[in-house]
């Protein structure tokens, strides 16, 4: 974030190659954690990707997350 907090995930999934190209890529992801006002982030889903004509990837990329109130200073 512009302010410098910062927020950790892990992902994993799986790749269909044609070739040295991927053409299809799915998994899923989850918060580890976070700093600043994203202290006790937590949140999962999962994500597919497929080509463009131009060589770049279209990432979908879905699910929830929660971060604890801030408490009032």
């Amino acid at each position: 974030m512009e302010n410098g907090d910062t927020y950790f995930l892990r992902y994993y999934g799986t790749a269909v190659m044609s070739g040295p190209v991927p053409v299809h890529l799915e998994g899923k992801w989850r918060f580890t954690g976070g700093t600043g006002k994203l202290t006790g982030l937590k949140g999962s889903g999962g994500y597919s990707a497929r080509p463009t004509g131009d060589g770049r990837m279209v990432f979908t990329i879905k699910g929830k997350y929660t971060i604890p109130a801030c408490p009032l200073r």
